[in-house]
């Protein structure tokens, strides 16, 4: 059986600096490659240390076929330099846009002052946005599907990940108190997340229960509420805040009272103005002029604010309305700024352990204080980015886990301790730095395959045969062939090297999303597909009619043609003639093959869908075509001689669709042009279990 596990290389007992990874057989995929948060106690795996232990060697890099990021924090995204360039990167699409306007300035000023320093933005680019929608991207026998959670870091991502018949959570940074709500955050456990195997959770919040207890600040909504009193209260108001933490950042602008100015520089207004452009409703909207602090007067600081509410800002006129500037403390212009103020107050919206005598003392935030920290000048006001350990409960009631691995906290060997968790505290499993914890391929045959009734199997007939099939054929690419050769050699040629297996693959329906997200020729795959059913003359027509009628113009948004577009089928209908045609097209788009299988063959990069036969008969459709048919029809459309992706030189080698029979019948050879097999279903048991 291949080796699967899961490993924090760091973040097992502190906060930050995380890195983790899931393994299965000679495959990886690595989540979060952070740094160290300043003030870190003595960690016993610096940067450096960490950076060899993840990519050290070449047999590791090869291994590797992703790092996620959860968020765009530098104790989570800090070592993404060191990532090889050969390993694809992932994280939030919007996360990714922040990253940038950050790269920009950071760059800039080391071409200045540090020309040896390596740039960061060759390295964002490198990074692909994660898909929308809640799907699933699989790396290797290792599902992850990224779910959008609420953090402190806008486009934050918790990963719900599947392998060897486990489902498991892992939480990355997350809470329920910020713009998004508590709902928002029930309802996503609850749509689709549910029930888990494993629960690998952050408990930063465990070493700050009573600190959070004691703040009357519990949410942004708090926060943002609180905030406009204060502010009301004050001609001049300072707030310091950070720039990416665009929740609270949005709490201050909505909350500046009316008359007021708001205030910060070019780079806080670029961040603000890609969060509003990415989610567009609630706080994320426009509403009062933001007025920007242009050094020197010049507008050219503003080259890439394009929303009319963006203002560049005269002291004249904000001096005389009162404002509301946000500032950073290791910025001097903002400290030039703060030394003209006649009677300032300062918000502080950040965690209390950056302040003097704190933890982790800032010496750039205390410098910035000094003299205006006393009580009539000076108010804390701050709602943490972590979960509470209220909401850390609920979510261990909501997915009633059997195993609970804590992290990113400094109180893991605590946990089970915790009052609130009491009833799971058996479950926690406390790892190390560094230290296994193995994930072992289960399949429960009880209820899931009763060879003597099968329909008294939870799931009957082929589908659990199949389930089977695709765990052998997962096993066999990351062990080899010859150890399952009496199953995998009745599907696949002697020699043959899989690089992939799919469960159910939705081909059609991804590679249509693939070509609508180009930037060129986006209607390519329809048109293709339209061409592939209809004869040349109504090809031409169909296509034409679709780009007027049916596509939207504005956004130059596709259809799917297998969808349930209103305005699509009103189109077949005033073309009824051309019904059969337009059905072909409906079900190749709606074809899921059972197992598809990627191999090297010869030299050659194969294709091959295999659907899966017990006590069903062939699925029939209209107009007399069959299952096997319609998946024949995808599997030349997309890899035929002329197909769609073997234009693209990706996949060279058409094969026919395997029909895979796990009960014998009489007439199983009698299909004309439909290659053949059959396994055994005891053989698919005995090669689970016993190997």
């Amino acid at each position: 059986m291949a080796e699967a596990y899961f490993r924090i290389f760091r973040g097992s007992h502190q906060i930050g600096g995380c890195c983790s990874e899931f393994r299965l057989g000679k495959r990886r995929i690595v989540i979060d490659f952070g740094a160290n948060l300043p003030g870190t106690d003595d960690p016993e795996i610096n940067d450096e240390k960490l950076v060899q232990a993840v990519f050290g060697n070449e047999e590791d890099i090869a291994a590797t076929d992703a790092v996620l990021f959860t968020h765009y924090h530098g104790d989570h995204v800090g070592l993404k330099r060191f990532v090889p360039e050969s390993v694809p990167m992932y994280i939030g699409g919007t996360a990714k846009n922040i990253m940038k306007i950050i790269a920009s300035r950071v760059d800039y000023r080391n071409e200045k002052t540090d020309v040896s320093a390596v740039p960061e933005m060759p390295v964002i680019e490198r990074m692909k946005p994660y898909p929308k929608g809640g799907k699933a991207i699989d790396f290797s026998g290792i599902s992850v599907t990224p779910l959008y959670i609420d953090h402190s870091a806008l486009d934050s991502y918790m990963f719900v990940v599947e392998m060897c018949g486990k489902r498991i959570l892992y939480t990355g940074d997350f809470r329920d108190h910020g713009i998004p709500s508590s709902d928002r955050f029930d309802r996503l456990i609850r749509k689709y997340v549910g029930k888990v195997d494993i629960l690998i959770t952050e408990g930063t919040m465990l070493s700050r229960i009573e600190e959070a207890k004691k703040n009357p600040v519990q949410t942004e909504d708090d926060l943002g509420r609180e905030a406009e009193k204060i502010f009301a209260a004050h001609h001049e108001n300072v707030v310091i805040v950070s720039s990416t933490n665009v929740d609270s950042v949005m709490e201050f602008y909505h909350h500046t009272p009316t008359g007021m100015a708001f205030l910060c520089d070019a780079y806080q207004a670029e961040i603000m103005q890609a969060a509003i452009k990415a989610v567009n409703k609630g706080k994320y909207r426009y509403g009062k002029n933001i007025y920007v602090l242009c050094p020197d007067n010049k507008k050219a600081y503003m080259h890439d604010l394009n929303d009319r509410h963006f203002i560049m800002a005269d002291k004249t006129k904000y001096d005389e309305k009162g404002f509301v500037m946000l500032v950073r403390p290791n910025n001097p212009r903002f400290r030039e700024l703060l030394g003209k103020m006649k009677d300032p107050h300062i918000t502080y919206s950040m965690w209390s352990g950056y302040l003097k005598g704190g933890k982790c003392e800032d010496k750039n935030i205390v410098n910035f204080l000094s003299g205006h920290d006393d009580k009539a000048h000076f108010t804390q006001l701050h709602t943490s980015g972590h979960a509470y350990v209220e909401t850390l409960a609920k979510l261990i009631e909501m997915t009633k886990p059997e195993v609970i691995i804590p992290m990113h906290t400094e109180s893991a060997d605590k946990f089970a301790q915790v009052p609130e968790f009491a009833a799971y505290k058996d479950r926690v499993n406390v790892l190390r730095d560094g230290e296994v914890y193995k994930i072992n391929m289960e399949f429960d045959i009880n209820g899931f395959i009763n060879t003597e009734k099968p329909k008294d199997s939870i799931c009957r007939e082929e589908r659990q045969y199949a389930a089977l099939l695709y765990a052998i054929l997962l096993r066999a690419m990351n062990e080899g062939s010859e150890k399952y050769k009496d199953i995998v050699g009745d599907i696949l040629p002697a020699s043959a090297i899989i690089k992939h297996v799919y469960y159910e693959a939705t081909l059609m329906r991804d590679y249509f999303v693939h070509w609508s997200n180009l930037q060129e020729n986006k209607s390519g795959f329809n048109d293709a597909l339209i061409r592939y059913c209809f004869n040349k003359s109504d090809a031409d027509t169909v296509i034409s009619g679709l780009k007027k009628e049916v596509y939207d113009s504005k956004s130059h948004k596709l259809c799917n043609l297998g969808g349930p577009s209103k305005k699509l089928k009103q189109f077949i209908e005033r073309h009824s003639d051309l019904a059969e045609s337009f059905y072909t097209v409906r079900c190749m788009m709606n074809a899921v093959p059972d197992i598809m299988i990627i191999y090297n063959y010869r030299g050659q990069t194969c294709a091959k869908a295999v659907e899966c036969k017990y006590l069903s008969e062939e699925s029939s459709y209209k107009y007399g075509l069959s299952q096997c048919e319609v998946q024949r029809k995808v599997m030349e459309f997309l890899f035929g001689e002329k197909g769609v992706i073997t234009s693209n030189n990706k996949i060279i080698c058409n094969e026919k669709v395997l029909k895979v029979y796990f009960k014998k019948k009489e007439n199983k050879y009698q299909e004309p042009d439909t290659p053949v097999a059959f396994i055994d279903k005891e053989k698919l048991i005995c090669g689970i279990y016993t190997q």
